[in-house]
């Protein structure tokens, strides 16, 4: 029974010191062999990564000994000014140099050859100088021979603040003078045409003599008609007396009671007075033949020069 337990635990131990040694001989660290004969190797030294170079001093900062010290209360130099000045402006003409002026203005236009050479001195070229042509074809063209030139009016135009005057231009046809306006404007003093010409050539009178239903415009003197004893007044109807300022051909004229035309001349003549508007005016024939004038409307309650 001995013997049987020592045979055991010898077996048990040379199982054990087996186990021990195959489990030493698979897990061993594994040393490299070294031989006394190799050379030994090289020592390789690591360089650093981000190697700091030491900064250069910077020299010190050595003050200028003499510095530069402007004047005081030394005024900038002034830099040109590329843009010239404003020329200065014209002193307004006086009366009288205005006057003489214009004056000579209208006496180029009277000496004027012929419609074209006029066109330069008259107001409204672009749209006049068909009418002057047209009017120069009837026959009536050339200079205008006068006596004397005198100025008889002065006034300003209320829209634009240019100066026009009115002379009077005597001639041997028409000793009582013809009314001439000539008017300021930014090209000079010009003289109104269609003014001129509706005076010295009577255009009133022709157009009184002249078909019937063709309006046309005259500048005119206007008052109240005087009533002729037993004359009833018309109900649809007024009347008043019109005549130009040269010629003396006197009409009378009808309006409408219920037009502005007859509202702005019932003011105008209240009491007596004359006006002297210009109007549109129409020749007309009444049932029995004869003829009559009748106001249409009051296209300005003066003489001033109207674009035509």
């Amino acid at each position: 029974m001995q013997r049987l337990i020592l045979i055991l635990s010898c077996a048990l131990t040379a199982v054990v010191c087996f186990a021990a040694g195959f489990i030493f001989g698979t897990r061993a660290p594994h040393f490299p062999r070294v031989s006394l004969n190799d050379p030994p190797a090289p020592v390789t030294q690591k360089t650093p990564q981000n190697p700091i170079t030491p900064a250069e001093p910077k020299p010190a900062t050595v003050p200028d000994p003499t510095p530069v010290i402007p004047p005081l209360n030394t005024p900038p130099t002034p830099k040109p000014d590329p843009t010239p000045p404003p020329p200065a402006p014209t002193p307004p003409a006086t009366e009288e140099s205005a006057t003489a002026v214009a004056e000579a203005t209208l006496k180029a236009f009277l000496d004027a050859p012929d419609w074209s050479s006029r066109a330069s001195h008259v107001l409204y070229p672009e749209t006049v100088r068909s009418l002057m042509e047209a009017h120069a074809a009837t026959g009536n063209d050339g200079p205008t021979p006068f006596q004397s030139i005198d100025r008889k009016h002065s006034s300003i135009i209320e829209e634009t603040g240019d100066r026009l005057f009115i002379f009077e231009v005597v001639t041997d046809s028409i000793p009582d003078g013809i009314p001439v306006a000539v008017m300021e404007t930014k090209q000079g003093w010009r003289v109104d045409w269609l003014w001129f010409i509706e005076f010295r050539d009577s255009l009133f009178k022709k157009f009184t003599e002249g078909p019937i239903d063709q309006p046309a415009t005259h500048r005119l003197i206007v008052g109240t008609a005087t009533a002729t004893e037993g004359e009833v007044e018309n109900e649809f109807f007024a009347s008043y007396d019109i005549e130009p300022p040269v010629g003396g051909t006197r009409r009378q004229a009808y309006v409408k009671k219920d037009s502005n035309a007859h509202e702005a001349l019932k003011q105008a003549t209240a009491s007596g007075r004359y006006c002297a508007p210009t109007l549109e005016v129409v020749k007309r024939s009444a049932p029995e033949g004869r003829t009559y004038l009748e106001i249409l409307r009051v296209i300005a309650g003066n003489w001033g020069p109207i674009p035509p």
